[in-house]
């Protein structure tokens, strides 16, 4: 955890953090781009690499907060979402994000399911693509 004594309001205010990211262990203060701010708890604070932060859990599925592990909300995902398309310019990492979270949701959701209503989960779904398909399909043919 890094100094929250800095004003975040003054230019390349994260130079004067004191700390490391905890994905990456790069010191802080040599981020080019300002970091973003984390929660553990409701009295401490980390910085992350918004990057490193990103990548990390979309390639994990782990939506945990890398120091306290507790479970990270959509609304933090959205957070770092924009913070990846104001700061790093970068908007498709930050959809990438958030369908990444989406999808564990829906495994997670579909984990608790019993064996049968997973079956039927898939069977609906299957069937609906096939006829959404063939709906699409119907009508191309039928403007010919």
């Amino acid at each position: 955890m890094e100094s929250l004594e800095v004003s975040e309001r003054e230019p390349f205010w994260w130079r004067r953090l004191k700390g490391e990211d905890l994905i990456t262990l790069q010191p802080l203060r040599s981020l080019r781009h300002e970091p973003f701010e984390l929660a553990s708890d409701a009295s401490h604070v980390y910085h992350f690499n918004a990057l490193s932060l990103a990548n990390y859990l979309i390639q994990s599925k782990h939506f945990h907060h890398p120091a306290s592990r507790r479970p990270i909300a959509r609304a933090e995902c959205e957070a770092l979402s924009a913070h990846l398309a104001r700061h790093h310019k970068n908007r498709k990492l930050g959809e990438g994000l958030l369908a990444a979270f989406d999808e564990r949701q829906e495994e997670m959701r579909v984990q608790g399911l019993t064996r049968e209503e997973q079956n039927h989960a898939l069977a609906s779904e299957l069937m609906r693509g096939m006829f959404v398909g063939n709906a699409a399909a119907a009508a191309a043919i039928g403007r010919r």
